[in-house]
């Protein structure tokens, strides 16, 4: 790929499921507990992730896993393309199975049953990409250039996009919010713009139906991106956790700074309808304030709330679009470590 220098291409190869291990504290582990506690009940009828929906792409020629939750001991069954995979929910209402080798051709259902039924359909195979990063990669296509140009020549049914609803979490997740959107004129514009350029290229080259997996935060720098764990007494990485313990050392009030936010996002709506008068973008609105443990941008809260859900859905890579959060004086030269530390992490994480 060319323009190395903006975005990274990261190429994951066979898919397998890893299990995870995490560092916890007492009251994360106590709120585990209370979630397998009620497992049963949550999942007494057969349920997928978000992203096993509706307009899917799964990714062509590789053995591809499909997962999620039902009641403990439930037989599931599941069915796509003339193939049927059977698994049994585990102890916690977890279950998997490994889909044979698909090819792509034409929409297919994939079926999942156990008490109840579920079907997916207008399923394509063909290539899949995740699409992470800061700003760069989150930039919907409603700003790019000659956008009603673009917007006129957006009509690739067979190119399909899933964001990723922001979401920051001090544990990993199991699940998020998002669903699989067509391209088409009237939906491009909330597509990202790097994303859907090489999407498009490849649908394009490749002749074959391209997914989109867009997870992607303004302002974010790697460190949140790469799993806690990963990170944590890499004496490289010192002076990242020393500045968050420093943070962390300070009270943090919520009233204070619930006064301080509404004061700037006043200011900011003044600013921001200003420019749009002038015909300028409005600008970033600030954050609502938290404890900095649960900061957007603290090591691994972005990985636990937007990529940890989505393993190990199979895809072909990923094209990473990140870098000048992490380019403060002091800090930019870890980003000779912390880039391959990321990618040798998602690829451990998928195998």
């Amino acid at each position: 790929m060319n323009n190395i220098n903006i975005f990274a291409a990261i190429r994951l190869s066979p898919y397998v499921s890893v299990a995870f291990t995490w560092r916890l504290n007492v009251c994360l582990l106590l709120l585990c507990g209370l979630e397998i506690i009620f497992s049963s009940a949550a999942y007494a009828d057969v349920k997928l992730p978000a992203i096993f929906s509706d307009h899917m792409v799964l990714q062509r020629d590789v053995a591809v896993p499909v997962w999620g939750w039902a009641e403990p001991g439930e037989a599931i069954t599941v069915s796509i393309a003339g193939q049927t995979k059977t698994a049994t929910a585990d102890a916690t209402g977890k279950w998997n199975v490994k889909l044979d080798k698909l090819s792509a051709g034409e929409a297919l259902t994939l079926a999942v049953s156990g008490k109840n039924k579920i079907s997916v359909s207008d399923v394509l195979v063909g290539e899949v990409w995740l699409g992470s990063g800061q700003s760069n990669m989150q930039m919907w296509m409603k700003s790019v250039r000659d956008l009603e140009q673009e917007k006129a020549s957006a009509k690739f049914p067979q190119l399909r996009m899933f964001t990723v609803k922001r979401n920051e979490k001090v544990a990993p997740q199991t699940n998020c919010e998002g669903a699989w959107v067509l391209c088409s004129p009237e939906t491009v514009e909330t597509f990202s713009a790097t994303a859907y350029f090489f999407g498009r290229e490849l649908h394009q080259k490749l002749g074959v139906p391209v997914g989109l997996i867009a997870a992607s935060v303004g302002a974010s720098p790697i460190d949140s991106w790469t799993s806690l764990e990963k990170q944590e007494g890499k004496k490289e990485l010192a002076p990242v956790f020393k500045e968050w313990a420093e943070k962390l050392r300070v009270p943090f009030d919520p009233v204070k700074s619930q006064v301080l936010y509404e004061k700037q996002y006043a200011a900011w709506k003044t600013n921001s309808a200003k420019r749009i008068a002038e015909g300028k973008p409005p600008g970033y609105a600030p954050e609502k304030p938290v404890p900095p443990r649960e900061h957007k941008n603290y090591p691994g809260n972005l990985f636990n709330g937007m990529i940890a859900p989505i393993i190990p859905y199979a895809i072909r890579g990923g094209i990473w679009y990140q870098g000048e959060n992490n380019g403060r004086a002091g800090f930019a030269q870890l980003y000779e470590t912390q880039l391959p530390l990321l990618i040798a992490d998602w690829r451990a994480r998928w195998g």
